[in-house]
């Protein structure tokens, strides 16, 4: 037989010692993965920073549980053995923000307020028949009323008015005006309409986004500020102040 015969047979010997026996009970095989620690900071759109919010990581620790931090007095945090590329989800209140991180060991992050818009229709609307001297408003509308849910982590509830939206248009129905003026020179368009719902329901810090004149806004505004409490944002059992928008359109009919 030649050298390089004999050479493959005993290679071949070898590996079929090494490998030949079947794998104990208890043996185990440990894979190692890289980890880093993340800090960083966390602010509103004012550049302020969020005191308490909230940071998940997709990493899970031993007991497979999802790691997570919060922000100091200072707005910082830190998070410790995190994959090098990871899903980091930021919360404060209801309002979050997504980052996808690829490395980075230190994060600015901004969260924005969201603000919830209630759009209307067609057929919700402020009517009034031209030239009437005391209209009433039309306003039919089923809403769905909004839900929130995110990924199974956290369920933000957002502010809604006490018994539902149809009940704040029944009673905008029942109390705002054509103003008058509007009637007269055939205004017609939508009201916007921004405010905050506080953490015990109130109403407060009103801004018209867009006006149509002729005191549509102005009776808008007066109306609102005599509404009944809302039930506040929700997270964690906490409440939290929401901005809210809401767009009411004037128009006149035949």
């Amino acid at each position: 037989m030649s050298f390089k015969k004999n050479a493959l047979v005993f290679f071949i010997s070898v590996v079929a010692y090494n490998y030949g026996f079947a794998q104990k009970i208890g043996d185990t095989v440990t894979t190692l993965t890289d980890t880093i620690n993340i800090y960083g900071k966390v602010i509103d759109e004012k550049g302020e920073a969020l005191v308490g919010a909230n940071i998940i990581s997709r990493t899970v620790d031993e007991k497979y549980n999802n790691r997570t931090a919060k922000t100091d007095i200072n707005g910082f945090f830190f998070l410790k053995g995190i994959k090098p590329i990871d899903t980091l989800i930021f919360y404060y209140g209801i309002d979050d923000k997504i980052i996808i991180n690829k490395g980075s060991r230190y994060l600015l992050v901004k969260i924005v307020s969201q603000t919830r818009t209630y759009k209307v229709g067609e057929e919700l609307s402020i009517s009034a028949k031209k030239q009437s001297s005391n209209p009433k408003l039309l306003i039919k509308r089923i809403v769905k009323e909004p839900t929130s849910y995110f990924d199974g982590v956290y369920s933000p509830i957002p502010a809604l008015y006490n018994h539902g939206m149809n009940k704040l248009y029944q009673f905008l129905n029942n109390a705002m005006v054509y103003p008058k003026a509007a009637i007269e020179n055939n205004i017609e368009g939508v009201v916007e309409v921004e405010f905050t719902i506080d953490e015990d329901g109130s109403a407060k810090d009103f801004l018209i986004i867009r006006d149509i004149g002729y005191g549509c806004s102005v009776e808008v505004v007066r109306v609102l500020k005599t509404m009944k409490k809302w039930i506040p944002a929700m997270n964690e059992g906490k409440y939290y102040p929401q901005r809210i928008s809401l767009e009411i359109p004037f128009k006149l009919i035949k």
